[in-house]
């Protein structure tokens, strides 16, 4: 079981001075019913709950470590987010607030985003709210820098949200009463949702125009909110990088089970008030032990209560979105140590595919990765088999053929658009020899070069690989604003129709007419009754 951990690009900025920018407000219904006033110094805005002072540089102002709900500490443990408390003095908001607990960091106190305005802003600005990856388990909304889309006339958040045992620990014990329980990342994903609805206009925003977005993790949980009635009416639309919503989430009651599991292990038995109690009190420490003892999955969203009551693929046509995957997702969790000999690759394939082996084995030879590099390299043969297709939970979420099924789910719904793409920059692989990128490998086009997913500091973009990163900004931008990537001086992206019209991101070939659907072998996979196209329970 791997877990689908994205570690962001942070791209520094420097921030000095005020650039002279000036807003031009106007005033919004506040907490209380009345309005927020308006400030002339546009490193001062006036929240529901308060004032923020923030800082400002001659292209951008950010907003950083604002509260947008009370620390889900004590009885509010395990519990939906609520309203934080107003402060009477100014919140200086130059800092990001506390990453919600994971690994060493412990601090429950985490529920903060982070606003980046545009220089000068002006008013009714499109709104793009980031839901950082991490597999539910890590991350930080400071992972993602905003910057570049916010320089392009977009006003950019970028949120914390609960993880790991934390975020989605289900236990019917805890059930609110609706069936549900559990889903607690979500739920705070919605209160920020909400904060932009009562805020963001005194930013300089449009309440109706906000976009959602995320990567891996972050993907799927955008998928999530297509489904859960409550975040109707918080969003517009949707961009999912490589978490596509065509795949199959666990149920409450096998949540709910996992969940029984991890509060025994955590000491937690007993009536269900003493099992809530003893959850409450649990140190952060012997709960996430506990929850590392369960497959990384089981501490993911779960459906069939009232905050996600269907499956995200049966939400699938609602919104407009622009979705889409990497060539070779699954790179970065089979690249080490990976298979040295054909013995150890099929034994690998059946690992992972079972009686199914011979099968994969014919449809991936691994001679069909030898020429190229002088070698025959068995490690990228198993991670192209499994970018394609993998039934493991855990793993199958960011599968490519879920994105062409998710594609195609788009189509046969006849509602809004999909706009599909497929990342193919080599350039950015980290995968020895590989021919195409891994999962997370596109971030840095979009946020700037920062920190790959092997954790080393990444290379700045090649000239090919700007240019590439230049006109997808331009592409996620239109799309934030309009709900159409197209725009003048761009190759035309159509909206899908079929496997030939995903948008191949490849420097000095942006463009449609590959059939990706034959590039990731979708139909063997089908044939071998995996059934993408189904409902199937992990």
């Amino acid at each position: 079981m791997r877990a689908l951990y994205v570690i962001g690009s942070v791209l520094a900025i420097g921030l000095a001075g005020c650039g002279g920018a000036s807003h031009a407000f106007t005033a919004i219904p506040g907490g209380t019913g009345g309005s927020l006033p308006v400030s002339s110094d546009p490193t001062t805005v006036t929240t529901d709950k308060g004032v923020v002072h923030g800082t400002a540089s001659a292209q951008l102002i950010k907003f950083l470590g604002i509260p947008y709900a009370a620390p889900p500490t004590g009885a509010l443990r395990f519990a939906a987010p609520q309203p934080r408390a107003a402060w009477t003095t100014t919140l200086q908001a130059n800092a990001f607030g506390p990453s919600c607990p994971q690994g060493p960091l412990t601090n429950e106190d985490c529920l903060y985003l982070n606003v980046i305005e545009p220089v000068p802003s002006g008013t009714a600005l499109p709104v793009y709210m980031w839901i950082h990856g991490g597999g539910f388990a890590a991350g930080s909304g400071a992972a993602n820098d905003g910057s570049l889309l916010a320089a392009s006339g977009v006003i950019v958040v970028t949120i914390n949200y609960r993880l790991g045992a934390l975020g989605y620990l289900a236990n019917a014990a805890l059930d609110d009463g609706t069936g549900n329980s559990g889903n607690y990342g979500l739920e705070d994903q919605q209160a920020a949702m909400r904060w932009i609805r009562t805020n963001i206009v005194a930013f300089g925003g449009d309440v109706n125009n906000v976009t959602i977005g995320g990567g891996s993790a972050g993907a799927m949980s955008v998928c999530n909110h297509l489904a859960s009635p409550g975040a109707a009416g918080l969003f517009k639309r949707g961009i999912v990088e490589s978490g596509p919503c065509a795949f199959n989430w666990q149920t409450q009651a096998t949540a709910k089970a996992t969940g029984a599991r991890i509060a025994a292990q955590a000491g937690c038995t007993g009536t269900n008030a003493a099992v809530v109690a003893c959850l409450r009190s649990a140190s952060v420490a012997s709960l996430a032990a506990a929850g590392r003892a369960q497959p990384s999955s089981s501490l993911f969203p779960s459906y069939g209560g009232a905050d996600m009551p269907s499956e995200p693929r049966t939400a699938i046509g609602k919104y407009p979105l622009l979705l889409g995957g990497n060539e070779l997702e699954v790179g970065a969790f089979v690249r080490a140590p990976g298979p040295a000999t054909e013995t150890d690759y099929e034994a690998a394939l059946t690992t992972v595919y079972g009686s199914s082996e011979p099968w994969v084995l014919n449809e991936y030879p691994a001679s069909n990765y030898t020429a190229a590099y002088g070698y025959t390299n068995y490690g990228l043969a198993l991670a192209q088999a499994e970018t394609d297709y993998s039934p493991v939970p855990g793993d199958e979420e960011i599968e490519f053929c879920y994105d062409v099924t998710t594609w195609s789910l788009a189509q046969t719904a006849n509602g809004a658009p999909v706009f599909a793409y497929e990342f193919n920059d080599p350039a950015s692989s980290s995968f020895t020899g590989a021919p195409g990128p891994e999962h997370g490998a596109e971030l840095p086009y979009l946020f700037g070069p920062g920190v790959t997913l092997t954790g080393a500091p990444g290379p700045p973009l090649s000239p090919a690989s700007q240019t590439l990163s230049n006109t997808m900004i331009q592409y996620w931008s239109n799309f934030i604003k309009t709900g159409n990537p197209n725009g003048s001086g761009l190759p035309n992206w159509p909206a899908y129709s079929g496997p030939a019209t995903a948008m191949q991101l490849i420097p000095g070939a942006v463009s449609t007419g590959k059939d990706t659907s034959a590039e990731h072998h979708c139909a063997f996979w089908d044939s071998l009754g995996f059934a993408l196209s189904k409902n199937r329970q992990p």
